[in-house]
């Protein structure tokens, strides 16, 4: 067993060593290309410009040429339609060629939509950054708010990816939810490096740190709520952007005021972001490493998949909190525009990041053809169980809305949420009362019973016991996480890392634990 695990460690570590040369093969080189292209273009159409302007009237140019505006509206602009030409082909290629099922191809297209947004919004920001309508704000706040769509299209993906939201619960409750479990690579290393100073282990701290949660239903619930509660502040902060715009263009606020107002609300949208990266790398990296998902995820490009969506959110985040600092500082340098010059520090640091993700999107673009290949075979040819809510497996909601899509996750997280993680706190505390009593019948009858198939069960009617254990402590079953490991240890008869109604039963309740 432990030589199976080292090769299957190797193989794990080898698929991802292949993607990362695979995927610097097959867009480096090609974006490589289009850059030099749109450069050749942007300064053959920078110079009949200057031409056509400076030599024809007979002016002289009063800056040298990297201080005029021009230039980089052109570049930008080039890139920006080379990136959406790439996207656009990309779609239709799906569209047309894609044999997988429509409901992984819809989050999916919208994942490919990214690139053309970014690019055109940014491109017409640049181009009118100076307008004195300021639309350059709104078109700003869309882009952004585009992300939120693009987030939720790929927790939709995973989720069809793996057969529903209740089948990834179900694949996702074998492993405590610690850094060791979704780093273990890294935390290795670490914990290794502190062997000598310290005893504690970096590997036992939950991963997400002070706070734990069950695997299965309950980690699944609140990752996709991380998710969701992104998305709804960025519906309120391209909202606001909008009321602030309306009040600016209505002369009811100053500009200046505006661009306050905005920095200000930035922070909890920076914060909300936070949460939701951290929740959807700990999933990915989840899904990465546990014994039930790893050999499937590795056949699908998954770090091409997450990166080439979160990279493009992190990379201009970054630019733009940099590019903000400097014009409040003013050390960025002032352009002569076509109509009005650059003058305003924090309107040539929006247009640095605007210009800066025109040319990015070239690569994502490219990146994007290699992480979403409409070739790839997201069913695996694999036989993926459909797992029922309880008995009832002719379930629909009573809205139309909530049976398909974002309603139909939505209604999903609220079902694990409110029935399985609350069903599961329930048997436990039924279990309580059961000991208290000295009752240790298993009758199949009974509202303990009922209650315990609310555990990610397995084909044997198994639950596991990474699950058990953290409702145990959280429900004052058990004192602590030691207690409670050692409680089911001794219940798990056969050693399998998980219990059976009659092991849940019988065992538990003869072993002491908290009365």
């Amino acid at each position: 067993c432990e030589e199976t695990d080292m090769q299957g460690e190797a193989e794990h570590e080898e698929d991802g060593g292949k993607e990362a040369r695979a995927c610097c093969c097959q867009v480096v080189g090609p974006v490589l290309v289009y850059y030099a292209v749109n450069v050749l273009l942007a300064f053959g159409l920078t110079y009949a410009a200057y031409y056509s302007h400076f030599k024809k009237q007979g002016l002289v140019k009063e800056l040298p040429s990297y201080r005029y505006m021009l230039p980089y509206e052109i570049l930008a602009t080039l890139c920006a339609i080379s990136a959406c030409f790439n996207a656009c082909h990309h779609m239709f290629q799906h569209l047309a060629y894609n044999e997988n099922g429509w409901k992984i191809l819809r989050p999916t297209l919208f994942i490919l939509c990214m690139v053309p947004v970014y690019a055109v919004c940014s491109c017409v920001a640049l181009v009118g950054g100076m307008n004195r309508y300021g639309y350059a704000v709104l078109l700003t706040a869309f882009r952004e708010g585009f992300e939120a769509i693009v987030l939720i299209s790929f927790m939709q993906f995973m989720s069809e990816f793996w057969g529903g939201t209740l089948r990834l619960a179900r694949l996702l409750d074998t492993n405590d939810l610690t850094l060791k479990a979704c780093f273990e690579s890294v935390v290795v290393r670490v914990d290794q490096l502190l062997a000598g100073c310290t005893n504690f282990q970096v590997g036992d701290v939950s991963a997400f740190f002070v706070v734990r949660r069950a695997p299965g239903s309950e980690y699944v619930a609140w990752t996709y709520i991380a998710e969701l509660q992104y998305a709804f502040v960025m519906i309120l902060y391209v909202l606001v952007n909008i009321t602030l715009w309306l009040f600016t263009l209505s002369g009811r606020l100053d500009e200046n005021d505006m661009e306050k107002y905005l920095q200000r609300i930035k922070f909890v949208k920076i914060a909300s972001n936070f949460w939701a990266f951290w929740n959807l790398f700990v999933l990915f990296e989840y899904l990465r490493e546990s014994e039930n998902t790893k050999r499937r995820m590795d056949k699908i490009r998954p770090i091409s998949k997450f990166f080439c969506i979160k990279l493009i959110v992190i990379v201009s985040l970054w630019q733009e909190q940099i590019l903000t600092q400097l014009a409040h500082r003013e050390l960025l340098p002032t352009f002569r525009g076509v109509e009005q010059d650059w003058v305003n520090q924090q309107k040539t640091a929006e247009g640095v990041v605007n210009f800066l993700v025109c040319i990015e999107m070239v690569l994502f673009a490219q990146w994007h053809r290699y992480a979403y290949t409409f070739e790839e075979k997201w069913s695996g040819g694999e036989k993926v169980a459909k797992v029922f809510r309880n008995t009832n497996k002719d379930y629909k909601a009573s809205c139309c809305c909530f049976r398909f899509g974002v309603g139909k996750m939505m209604d999903d997280v609220g079902y694990l949420l409110c029935n399985r993680v609350n069903g599961q706190h329930k048997c436990v505390h039924l279990l309580q009362e059961k000991k208290r009593g000295g009752d240790v019948s298993v009758a199949e009858d009974s509202d303990l019973f009922r209650n315990f198939q609310y555990f990610e069960l397995d084909d044997q009617g198994e639950a596991s016991i990474a699950q058990i254990k953290y409702i145990l402590v959280s429900s004052g079953f058990a004192g602590n996480m030691r207690d409670a490991t050692e409680q089911l240890r001794q219940a798990d008869r056969d050693s399998s890392g998980r219990l059976s109604y009659k092991e849940f039963i019988a065992d538990l309740i003869t072993q002491g634990g908290r009365p």
